[in-house]
């Protein structure tokens, strides 16, 4: 069996106010991606989730935990993702640009998402996780299954 390489993601739920952190996505244009990227050497998974929202977004974030990961055989190489619940400090909060990759950001009421096209599918499900992660409750992180994208 040949092996496919397997690239690590950190992906950022980004919660303020009942709103959540969105980025345009680059695979599918004109749907919304919760911020997030790919893990570079020897870096820390909360880290790189907190650096890939400043760059996507311009919005500084402090994370409370994973909340969920998946995995995703997509192409020609495999996908390891976590998700952690994070909220934006100082005065980024509620704040959202263009960071330096140039990508559209922008914050969505929790209750509009569906009037967006969102991924993965399960942001309804991910943004309440990072909600309670974010008031205090006990972090279980949740596996979003196996999936298989075709591109």
């Amino acid at each position: 069996m040949s092996r496919r390489p397997m690239r690590v993601r950190a992906v950022a739920v980004v919660i303020y106010d009942d709103e959540t952190l969105l980025v345009e996505s680059t695979h599918s244009p004109g749907s919304w991606v919760p911020p997030g990227g790919r893990v570079e050497s020897r870096e820390a998974l909360q880290e790189a989730a907190v650096r890939e929202v400043a760059e996507e977004t311009g919005v500084q974030v402090e994370t409370a935990g994973m909340i969920a990961y998946r995995e995703l055989w997509w192409g020609e190489e495999d996908l390891l993702e976590f998700y952690f619940a994070a909220r934006p400090i100082g005065e980024s909060a509620g704040w959202a640009g263009s960071g330096p990759e140039g990508r559209p950001a922008k914050w969505v009421r929790l209750e509009d998402l569906d009037s967006l096209q969102c991924y993965p599918l399960a942001l309804h499900a991910l943004c309440r996780l990072a909600q309670e992660a974010l008031e205090g409750s006990e972090l279980v992180a949740w596996h979003m299954g196996t999936e298989e994208v075709r591109e």
